[in-house]
């Protein structure tokens, strides 16, 4: 103690003592960015792992429409092709003409293309219109009453669906592109589906203003 006192007189004392305070500081940030980096990766991965359990089942949803219809088609042209008929079998020859025509030009990609492009909008903008309607009535109220409006079924039923149909065109795509060719009813479903979502939205889109009233959502309440 008494020899610490003495150092004390001197000016080099003072400095060595500020330099190890310096370099405590520095440890101490250092080790704070490595844990604040090892807390950011630990969020980050829980977070991709939740979401990636949220959308993996509507992603096998997709990808097991897209292996249904291939394989019933496969089954179903087989059996028309052993039918006698010679009515059945011209129509099978047209058919299979008309559809190497359509998918050794670029209208195949630029279909699908255009129904991804087409259904991401409409998410987009049913989004949107709800985001309106939330910050403009649902502001000041209980978060009960909000959580109404995002149970809403049929806005929650189309979206789901909008995003299947997305990820089934996203699916032919990637396929079309690894040299494998979707079958007819693969490319029928996905014009049938985005044509079914261009008229829901329409209708979806007038309905969700009707929700500045809330007491449009009272269906909820009493359904629950």
């Amino acid at each position: 103690m008494f020899l610490l006192f003495k150092f004390q007189q001197y000016k080099l004392f003072w400095k060595l003592k500020d330099y190890l305070k310096q370099a405590k500081n520095r440890l101490d940030k250092f080790l704070y960015r490595i844990r604040e980096g090892k807390r950011h990766k630990k969020e980050t991965i829980s977070i991709t792992y939740e979401l990636i359990r949220m959308v993996f089942g509507s992603f096998l949803w997709a990808l097991f429409l897209f292996f249904v219809l291939e394989i019933t088609e496969t089954f179903l042209i087989s059996f028309l092709r052993q039918s006698n008929s010679s009515i059945v079998k011209n129509l099978l020859n047209h058919i299979e003409i008309l559809y190497t025509n359509f998918a050794s030009k670029e209208t195949f990609e630029t279909l699908l293309t255009t129904i991804a492009s087409v259904s991401g909008v409409f998410i987009a903008l049913y989004f949107t219109a709800i985001s309106v309607v939330a910050s403009s009535t649902y502001a000041k109220v209980p978060s009960e009453i909000r959580g109404l409006l995002l149970k809403e079924t049929a806005g929650n039923i189309y979206m789901k669906n909008l995003s299947s149909l997305t990820v089934i065109s996203l699916i032919l795509l990637g396929s079309k592109l690894f040299g494998y060719q979707p079958g007819i009813l693969n490319i029928l479903f996905v014009g049938l589906f985005v044509c079914f979502g261009i008229f829901c939205f329409g209708n979806l889109g007038r309905r969700v203003f009707l929700f500045f009233d809330p007491t449009n959502l009272s269906d909820t309440i009493y359904r629950d």
